[in-house]
């Protein structure tokens, strides 16, 4: 009787745990890929994280230190904390308010201020503890307020889950689950540099998924709006673009209308209340953003990062996605699963007009993202700035996944193909140990066996096609600058040319010396000349490929000379669309010649610079220069 029981109460605490994730579903497979998210990345922090020397870095210094002003002194007057924790960059400075400025998001330390102010009241520390550990700078304090990112992570997926679940199968889900929680940049930004601003972004960007698709499914209630405006302020209140996610409640009120407006005469008027609602709710919360502007910087519309930092019209979302510096295509491959499923949600007529809001909304984040001058995002492992798009990825690898999984069962694909699939890693591994130059005369240990093999694999595909996983643009790029597809690689970066775009100071070499060029430069069609020296040979076309991070130039200066007699050298810019003349320069003897360029001559990005000449000429440098008036200020209005 026991024994039966038991079985009982445990079916019910099954049943109990399949609704806890989602009403309808009808296994565990969902709850098993919740689960999975949350044990690994807790396993990953407790493991990955030192207790004693836990210290946020880089721009999620400055996350944090909102975070700690308001959990110790509940404020937002950041003296005291940056002459305690420090000021890394340097960002503390009076810009108008008449006290220390913070340029990150002040979101995140809304949440992560009460999680700071429990742990420092559980916590004690003797009057001998370092300064900085009891105030919360690093050590164990910060420590474990970070392993709330791992609960983050957690929701973030979990609430993803329950929007794929209206529309699409249980088992796609729950695969979106573990893609999204293991294999896309919350793998890294859900767990080790919680203290960006990325991971909590991804959360309120779910919160206002589901705030959206509940008002989309009670049009009638006038609060679901409200609330629908509230999700979206508290996911602009992370990243100030996560307000582009105000689509999404804004297609569902267009869907309504125009399903009503045959037999609903006042249905204007209803649509008119529900936006109303929808931006009530959105200024709401958005405004204590604009309040600590205010406070901070004396007005509450301001770019905290200056003017410059953003340049729509020299964006780079063709980099962003496919870099080997941070793409998010290269780096989370995986991802592709999402790409296909973009088109999905648009043809989904039970979404209406929610589906194409999500893809044009997902396209406009990455847009934005990409046209700031760090599109990289600088210092970062994989592409730090779309985390915050777990849960429209989550939604679109659902419905490609589900036409997988529908695809496959109507072929009746089973045992044999599922097992050569998981067995063709290893076939090709083995098939490639033969040309891996493996030693033949001592013990060959399992790591060096395998990788070699592995890498021995993976660089045979490269050095012929690239990245596979960036084919649409290394091919892309093959054909228009006829270089090698990996060479995209190689130029896909920062590039040289960097400026601070605030005190416009040069931060990387401006000047390119061709016997020693940067990483990011291609100069296989150069002519090659004695000791190294590049240049240009009568009767052929040169050029070279290089990056550039700053998208102004004004002038240019090249160092040049002929090899024998006087040289006439004539220079070209290149972007992807269009060739330009820049002019022509005669060279009597080794000389420095300045020339003006027209102001779209060059940009931010690859720039191909074609050269001709009448006599051999050897290049030995180039120089960027930019002259023209940059406005630096952070107020949008003065």
């Amino acid at each position: 009787m026991s024994t039966v029981y038991d079985w009982q109460m445990l079916a019910r605490l099954m049943r109990r745990l399949r609704r806890v994730i989602w009403r309808d579903d009808r296994t565990l497979w969902g709850f098993y890929a919740v689960a999975a998210v949350f044990l690994l990345h807790l396993l990953r922090y407790a493991t990955s994280q030192p207790l004693k020397s836990a210290e946020p870095d880089g721009d999620g210094f400055y996350t944090w230190i909102y975070a700690r002003s308001l959990a110790f002194d509940f404020d937002i007057h950041l003296a005291n904390d940056y002459a305690l924790c420090g000021d890394i960059f340097n960002a503390g400075i009076d810009e108008g308010g008449g006290r220390p400025a913070n340029p990150l998001y002040f979101g995140p330390a809304l949440l992560l201020a009460p999680v700071t102010f429990v742990v420092k009241t559980l916590l004690s520390f003797g009057p001998e503890v370092n300064a900085k550990w009891s105030g919360g700078c690093s050590g164990p304090i910060v420590y474990f307020v970070g392993y709330s990112a791992v609960i983050a992570t957690t929701l973030t997926v979990w609430i993803g889950y329950r929007i794929a679940r209206r529309f699409y199968s249980e088992g796609a889900c729950a695969v979106a689950v573990v893609v999204v929680g293991l294999a896309s940049p919350l793998n890294v930004f859900g767990t080790l540099s919680w203290y960006y601003s990325h991971v909590w972004a991804a959360l309120a960007v779910a919160v206002s998924f589901l705030t959206a698709f509940r008002a989309h499914e009670a049009p009638e209630n006038g609060r679901s709006w409200l609330v629908a405006g509230l999700g979206c302020g508290f996911a602009a209140l992370m990243r100030t673009q996560e307000s582009l996610w105000l689509l999404l409640p804004l297609a569902s009120i267009a869907t309504h209308a125009l399903s009503t407006r045959k037999t609903h005469a006042m249905w204007r008027g209803t649509a008119l209340l529900r936006v109303l609602l929808l931006g009530a709710g959105f200024i709401v919360v958005y405004a204590i953003q604009l309040y600590v502007y205010r406070r901070i910087y004396g007005s509450a519309f301001v770019i905290p990062q200056g003017k410059l930092y953003l340049q729509l019209s020299h964006a780079h979302p063709w980099l962003l996605l496919f870099s080997a510096r941070s793409g998010l295509l290269y780096w989370t491959p995986l991802l592709w699963l999402a790409v296909v499923g973009m088109p999905l949600l648009v043809a989904n007529r039970r979404m209406g007009l929610l589906g194409a809001a999500i893809v044009v909304a997902s396209a406009a984040n990455i847009y934005v993202a990409s046209a700031a001058l760090s599109w990289t995002g600088s210092g970062t492992i994989g592409a730090r700035v779309q985390t915050s798009l777990a849960a429209p990825l989550l939604f679109a690898i659902g419905a490609s996944a589900t036409s997988m999984l529908r695809w496959a069962a109507q072929r009746r694909i089973r045992a044999p193909a599922a097992l050569l699939l998981a067995l063709a890693p290893w076939i090709w591994t083995t098939w490639m140990t033969g040309t891996a130059g493996m030693p033949n005369d001592r013990v060959v240990a399992a790591p060096e066996l395998y990788s070699g093999a592995v890498k021995n694999g993976v660089s045979t595909i490269y050095r012929n096609i690239g990245n596979p996983w960036t084919l649409p643009a290394t091919l892309v790029f093959s054909t228009r600058y006829h270089a090698p597809p990996r060479v995209f690689d190689q130029l896909a970066s920062d590039g040289m040319w960097a400026k601070d775009y605030r005190t416009l100071e040069v931060l990387t070499t401006d000047t390119l010396t061709f016997k020693t060029p940067p990483p990011a430069f291609y100069g296989e069609d150069l002519a090659k000349f004695a000791a190294r020296e590049l240049g240009v040979r009568p009767g052929e076309q040169s050029r070279f490929l290089v990056t550039l991070y700053w998208p102004w130039v004004t002038a240019v200066r090249v160092t040049a000379r002929p090899v024998s007699g006087p040289a006439t050298l004539t220079i070209k810019s290149a972007s992807f669309w269009r060739t330009r003349e820049l002019g022509k320069v005669r060279f009597e003897r080794k000389d420095t010649v300045e020339i003006a360029v027209p102001p779209d001559a060059f940009d931010s990005g690859i720039n191909e610079v074609i050269l001709h000449s009448d006599a051999p000429t050897v290049l030995e440098s180039w120089q960027w220069l930019d002259t023209s008036p940059h406005d630096t200020s952070i107020r949008l209005i003065k």
